[in-house]
């Protein structure tokens, strides 16, 4: 659900994005798919990986590596500040929402054991979050009163969610010894 209410919808409805070059939809897909790819399996292969390998024997192992990897997944994303013209405002709203969606993403490979069902998500998140993001693709202000209701909305019962399943997790750790 989050990743689906990233796209600009009601401001593309609206006529406030505009989609320059129709034609590199395929060009932007393969983009935000090589994106996805790369940063899952670093944080979602890697960090998840050594997070679980040393934290195998630790109470509240779950939980633990959920935060490791989301924090480092939204740290990671402080390198924007060093693109020209950064806006540091907008990076840390992009850390924050970067946490939660890292939360989200650790908890379905622990749930799961799914790399690629976590590839798919962040290629449909990224897909409506980098959207207006390069000019000559499309352009405009998306995120208007409806994005941001549906983000909140949809962020709520992502957290409510994340924690439910951590909980889970955490039963199934505590009984089997597994995540």
């Amino acid at each position: 659900m989050v990743a689906f209410v990233n796209f600009p919808y009601s401001a593309l409805a609206k006529g406030e994005v505009i989609v320059n070059r129709s034609d590199l939809i395929g060009l932007y897909l393969l983009y935000v798919f090589a994106i996805a790819l790369l940063e899952e399996l670093i944080f979602r292969g890697i960090v998840i990986v050594v997070s679980k390998d040393y934290l195998r024997n630790v109470r509240h192992a779950p939980l633990f590596i959920v935060l490791i990897s989301a924090t480092v997944f939204s740290l990671f994303h402080l390198t924007n500040l060093l693109q020209p013209g950064a806006d540091v405002g907008y990076t840390l709203l992009q850390c924050g929402y970067t946490f939660l969606l890292g939360a989200m993403l650790a908890v379905t490979i622990l749930r799961t054991k799914n790399i690629w069902l976590c590839i798919v998500i962040h290629t449909i998140f990224d897909f409506g979050g980098l959207f207006t993001m390069h000019k000559e693709f499309a352009w405009g202000e998306p995120w208007d009163l409806v994005f941001w209701i549906l983000t909140i909305v949809s962020g709520v019962l992502c957290a409510g969610h994340i924690i439910y399943t951590l909980i889970k997790l955490e039963k199934d750790y505590v009984s089997k010894r597994i995540i």
